[in-house]
């Protein structure tokens, strides 16, 4: 079942997102994130601004972020799509519908109008699988980022809705 996030959910997107950081090059955070920083996080989302979650009935698997894209009043209608999946997860279809969830959410809100994602550029399989949804390639900036003794570019994509 697919729902917004709520506060008792915090500590399995930190979970999901904390190895994340830890363990690959899909988020440029280095250090994890504390919980203090997870809920100034979480608080950052109202109004059309939403976490969404994947649940079988013991808790968060999965989430969708749409977060602000840029703090200019000009990008108020559009936001930055995230997503993350548990690794044991992995594969298992949870990015579908949450994806495919939060696309109809943005579809039917008057004040989004176009979602972007910024993909880790070696991160082919997230760039296809935006791709398979609909969302252009808007472009590439190349060694963007430092991780893992590596340069690191990143992929634009956008699905106006």
């Amino acid at each position: 079942m697919i729902r917004e996030a709520r506060e008792y959910d915090l500590p399995a997107i930190k979970a999901i997102y904390n190895e994340a950081i830890l363990n690959t090059t899909v988020v440029f955070d280095i250090e994890p994130k504390t919980d203090a920083v997870m809920m100034a996080w979480y608080k950052a989302h109202t109004g059309y601004h939403k976490i969404f979650v994947y649940d079988e009935g013991d808790g968060a698997l999965g989430f969708a972020a749409l977060s602000r894209y840029r703090e200019h009043q000009a990008f108020a209608a559009t936001v930055e799509l995230s997503i993350y999946v548990t690794q044991a997860k992995r594969g298992a279809g949870i990015g579908k519908k949450l994806m495919a969830y939060t696309i109809a959410y943005a579809r039917q809100c008057e004040a989004i109008h176009t979602i972007v994602s910024v993909i880790t550029s070696t991160n082919e399989g997230s760039i296809r699988f935006h791709l398979d949804f609909g969302f252009k390639h808007c472009g590439r900036i190349e060694d963007a980022g430092y991780k893992f003794d590596t340069y690191l570019g990143i992929d634009n994509l956008q699905l106006i809705v």
